[in-house]
């Protein structure tokens, strides 16, 4: 293969058609080890179910091609078009926490209004990450994508526009719906079309694109709010979509539909065809593929199909089939906690800054504080790529961050020897790596017809915690304004109790031969 990928062109034309790997075939069903390969090939049941010489078929698994294709520049694209969609998604995230301090003051909105902004965008979010999984498993992946990245932009835009709290609402929540949407799609997208070796460090940095967005709004509140009381945050928001226009554009141009969803879903020519565009981005030559590799991939493809059963269909229920409901439930009450936490800090950081008069209404000092633990946070990628391949795995990794945060926030409440925004930013920059982690471990676990559709309810069912977050928090706010911090600690606890206990690990793994 190596000599063929560099034009040896010393080999006669007979080696130079050995097939590009040797058949992989998959497990059966029943094994209890799902890593272990047989050593002599299987007989699968042809078309109308005779077995023999005539019917054998040769499975190649996908993730062998890929990783013999590599990670280079084709993936290259798809990750900065990808990263794009991130930068909307987090820098759009903080404008709402922006959002409540001033329209507390500008439109004199009470407790209830404020809630019910700032749940909106999560409500979105609900509803998108709902039905986002099962339209990209149904439609694809780059349509959704498009589609949505086109949508967000719009409602990014007219929310400046806004001329009621109502409208305003409206806009937030058709916002929300998208991110609800790409969010998860995205790591779908990434994980399809990274090789097994880079998939955990590469997918994860993906995520410094989120607080690079954060920062580049935070620079832009700074140009455009006097402070958290007033400015003009319109500018804030029409400046704020910018990227979001940048990644619809990047979306159309630069993607394409993953190899593995056509292959899953019987377009086996366009996925034969994106495969070769791959090895060429990547090595400046064709894919030495085979009829004989290209049959051996649709044998995976139809053999992966029966792992479900009645796979012609997407249903959440097959994520609570016999060997996957722990890990469903598991990975839900983790969902719940880093959207209720992570979205928790955003939401009531500005609040709370603001009700302590650290930096008064004269200046800027407390968006500058906010920039702070902004700037504390791009590190996470960096370290969630770091131990997201260390011996301690994608779960354990996870438990371990649950239990940093929920140690950083009983500390925060009692502001013990750091100031508050210390601890906030230790919190924060934690839930931002169990994001990363989360996101990563989510689109490993589940077969590739139903990884969408089980990445986007996970994601779906965390947004309830979201939806949830501002009323819960504003009420205990009230009481004692650093009390929403013992809430987050209480959760982050129990969840690194449930976490440790995951059945399953994905680290090193195929897809589609865990569970």
């Amino acid at each position: 293969y190596q000599r063929r990928v560099h034009g040896d062109m010393s080999k006669s034309s007979e080696e130079a058609t050995t097939p590009l790997l040797q058949p992989l075939l998959l497990p059966n069903e029943q094994s209890s080890n799902y890593m272990e390969q047989p050593d002599a090939p299987k007989e699968f049941p042809g078309e109308n179910g005779e077995t023999g010489e005539n019917s054998t078929a040769k499975i190649m698994s996908f993730d062998k091609v890929l990783s013999q294709i590599g990670f280079g520049w084709y993936q290259l694209k798809v990750y900065l078009t990808i990263g794009l969609e991130f930068l909307t998604d987090g820098g759009e995230g903080l404008v709402l926490s922006f959002l409540l301090t001033i329209l507390e003051n500008e439109w004199k909105i009470n407790d209830v209004d404020e809630k019910t902004l700032g749940s909106s965008v999560y409500f979105g979010m609900f509803v998108g990450s709902l039905f986002g999984g099962m339209a990209a498993d149904y439609f694809g992946r780059r349509k959704v994508v498009i589609f949505s990245a086109l949508i967000l932009f719009l409602s990014a835009l007219a929310s400046a526009s806004a001329t009621s709290l109502i409208i305003l609402i409206v806009w937030r929540t058709v916002f929300g719906m998208m991110t609800g949407i790409f969010s998860p799609l995205c790591y779908t997208v990434l994980t399809e079309n990274t090789p097994v070796d880079n998939r955990g460090r590469y997918q994860i940095l993906v995520g410094l694109f989120y607080s690079v967005g954060q920062l580049i709004v935070c620079l832009i509140a700074y140009l455009t709010l006097d402070n958290l009381s007033t400015g003009n945050w319109r500018m804030l928001l029409v400046w704020s979509s910018i990227p979001g226009l940048i990644a619809f554009l990047s979306s159309i141009f630069l993607l394409d539909e993953t190899a593995r969803y056509d292959l899953i879903s019987g377009n086996h020519e366009r996925a034969f065809k994106t495969l070769n565009n791959m090895h060429e981005a990547n090595h400046k030559s064709p894919l030495p593929l085979t009829d004989d590799d290209k049959q051996a991939l649709v044998a995976w493809a139809n053999e992966t199909v029966k792992v479900d059963s009645n796979a012609s269909s997407v249903s959440w229920t097959k994520l609570f089939s016999s060997g996957r409901w722990k890990v469903t439930i598991g990975v839900w009450m983790a969902w719940f906690t880093t959207s209720f936490v992570y979205f928790g800090i955003l939401f009531i950081l500005p609040l709370t800054l603001k009700e302590l008069h650290e930096g008064g209404d004269e200046n800027k000092n407390d968006l500058f504080q906010i920039f702070l633990a902004t700037v504390s946070e791009v590190p996470s990628p960096l370290f969630a790529a770091f131990i997201v391949e260390s011996r301690l795995g994608r779960k354990n990794s996870l438990a371990v961050m649950y239990l940093i945060c929920g140690i950083s926030g009983i500390l925060a409440t009692f502001e013990f020897v750091f100031s508050f925004v210390f601890w906030a930013s230790i919190c924060k920059l934690t839930m931002n790596v169990t994001f990363n982690l989360l996101y990563q471990y989510t689109s490993e676990v589940y077969t590739t017809k139903i990884r969408a559709t089980g990445l986007g309810l996970a994601s779906s069912f965390g947004r309830i915690g979201s939806i949830l977050m501002p009323w819960v928090l504003l009420y205990v706010f009230k009481i004692q304004i650093f009390a929403p911090f013992a809430v987050f600690s209480a959760l982050c606890l129990i969840v690194t109790i449930s976490t440790f206990l995951l059945p399953v690990e994905t680290r090193g793994k195929e897809l589609d031969m865990l569970i």
